[in-house]
């Protein structure tokens, strides 16, 4: 080999590539790489930080406290009532705001929503309805609500007839 001539490289000669004709991945790495930041970015920020679509629920209000109001009225119909039975339907009519509260705590922990009147809700085909729900919970039992109602026609006729 003389000094003018120089080694032949046998990569650049088979696959006739060199490093000028590379220059596109150092860039195709930038790019990747800052994609790879954005989107780990982005979603860092939708799991820890991105507010949550709120999620309702309807609760027939009406429902629960005339369940609660006939319940109190059937202890008092009665004429032969006494006084340890009117102190129990008080205690009755001051335990129902309490109980409520901490059932619908319960139940907004339970479906994770937030709770809406029914009464205030302009459509609600979309929306659960979760009045069933606080109802058991509350003990209230639709057969006992007609049979509370029958005893307190019951008393007000027998009152009449008098």
């Amino acid at each position: 080999m003389n000094a003018t001539e120089q080694p032949v490289d046998s990569e650049v000669m088979t696959h006739g590539s060199t490093d000028a004709q590379r220059w596109w991945v150092a860039p195709l790495i930038t790019v990747a790489a800052i994609t790879g930041c954005v989107v780990g970015s982005l979603g860092i920020y939708h799991q820890y930080f991105a507010p949550r679509p709120v999620k309702f629920a309807l609760l027939d209000l009406h429902y629960i406290i005339d369940a609660k109001e006939i319940e109190f009225t059937s202890m008092l119909a009665s004429p032969s009532v006494t006084e340890a039975e009117r102190k129990k339907a008080m205690e009755l009519v001051s335990g129902i705001e309490p109980e409520l509260k901490k059932v619908l705590a319960q139940v907004r922990v339970d479906c994770g929503c937030e709770i809406l009147v029914k009464a205030a809700a302009l459509t609600s085909s979309n929306i659960p309805d979760i009045t069933k729900q606080v109802a058991d919970l509350m003990k209230i039992n639709a057969d006992e609500i007609i049979k509370a109602k029958e005893r307190i026609r019951q008393n007000i006729n027998g009152s009449q007839l008098k």
